[in-house]
This record gives C-alpha cells, structure tokens and sequence, in this order.
C-alpha cells in the first residue's frame, strides 16, 4: 500500500484505509497514552483474532479489538485479497499518523512465531519492526 500517487490506488488500498481508520479509532476509544501501537490479526474460515501491543511511559499495554466495524473491516480486507495471508501486522505511530501493514502467510513467521498464542514472539517482532519503520520510515500511509 501506497499512498504517495493516488491514482494507483485501488479497492484494496481504500479497504485498507477504512482498515486503519477503524482500529486507530478502536485503539483511542480504550483511552491508552501511547505514541506507537501495533496489532497482530490472525484469520481463518471460522475466525478473526487479534491482539495489540503500545508503547506508553508505563511499558507496553495489551490492547483488544473490540468493534464490531474494525472486524468487518479485517474481514473485507481478507476476502479482497483472495484469502492470500494468514495473518497482518498493523503498525501506526499516531504522532505522525503514518502506519505499516505486513500480511503473512504461516511460513512468513516460522522463525519468530511457534504458535498462534506466541505473544512472547509476537511482541519482540513488533518491537524489531517498529523499529525498523521508526530508522526506515512507515511505507503504507498515513491515518
């Protein structure tokens, strides 16, 4: 996703928009201090999961998916893109309302993830692609 020319947006782009638009507005209806935030999506035929992770002066805060839009969202998105990922990681700095989204097969993750319940390993990638984006800049957009 890229939003420096427009004009080659298409309906997956503009889907993944009113996808950062609903978590962003999910994440700040939980009334947490933070600058970063991040969300693992995992997807399946019979579900959708997920869980945050932001960086407040207190330590990284757990966060919930908890609106109904930001989960028709996730699902629009998956099926627009022909089911062809597993999971998303969603990163926004909400300072500079730029954002990031990497879709992953199970293979993507391999070597950092054991399992769907691996927060521990969930966590230290978030934190290494965070960081990444922080040197390397946010490629998906802005907010």
């Amino acid at each position: 996703m890229n939003s420096a020319n427009s004009s080659q947006w298409d309906s997956r782009d503009e889907m993944a928009q009113e996808l950062v638009t609903a978590l962003v507005s999910n994440f700040r209806e939980q009334d947490i201090d933070s600058r970063h935030i991040g969300l693992m999506i995992d997807m399946d035929d019979d579900s959708i999961g997920g869980f945050g992770f932001s960086d407040t002066d207190s330590g990284n805060v757990h966060w919930f998916i908890n609106d109904f839009d930001a989960y028709e969202a996730i699902e629009s998105l998956w099926e627009q893109m022909q089911r062809s990922w597993d999971s998303a990681l969603f990163i926004a700095d909400l300072e500079t309302a730029q954002f990031n989204i990497d879709f992953l097969t199970k293979e993507d993750m391999l070597s950092w993830r054991d399992s769907e319940d691996d927060y521990e390993g969930v966590l230290a990638h978030y934190k290494e692609r965070e960081h990444q984006l922080a040197v390397g800049g946010f490629c998906g957009g802005r907010v």
